[in-house]
């Protein structure tokens, strides 16, 4: 349990860090939005908005903790957020997986 509340505080303040980012360049079309699930352990940086004919949703970030391990469902920043984990000494050991359609790459720490 101990290593999923540190884990939980690092994925906090990266998605704070990049909900920062996004905010220094503001756009009217959407707002940035952090959702933070400590019971469920899912954690979400989202844009939602409008554009002029339809509603803009996007998730930019999707990390979750499972099995004492940090899933990146969904990553679309520049540099991966794994590389903010590792820069903030997560733990190293991690495996790669593709989804069904082999769409996305994602990463497994633990």
């Amino acid at each position: 349990m101990a290593i999923e509340q540190g884990y939980s505080s690092l994925i906090k303040q990266a998605l704070t860090s990049y909900a920062s980012l996004l905010a220094k360049n503001p756009s009217p079309s959407y707002d940035i939005i952090l959702a933070f699930d400590d019971e469920h352990h899912q954690y979400l940086l989202r844009k939602l908005g409008w554009t002029e004919s339809s509603r803009f949703r996007q998730t930019v970030l999707h990390i979750a903790i499972h099995k004492g391990k940090i899933w990146i469902e969904e990553d679309w920043t520049e540099e991966g957020i794994a590389t903010y984990f590792l820069s903030h000494k997560a733990r190293k050991n991690c495996s790669w997986f593709s989804s069904p359609d082999n769409a996305s790459l994602y990463r497994i720490c633990r």
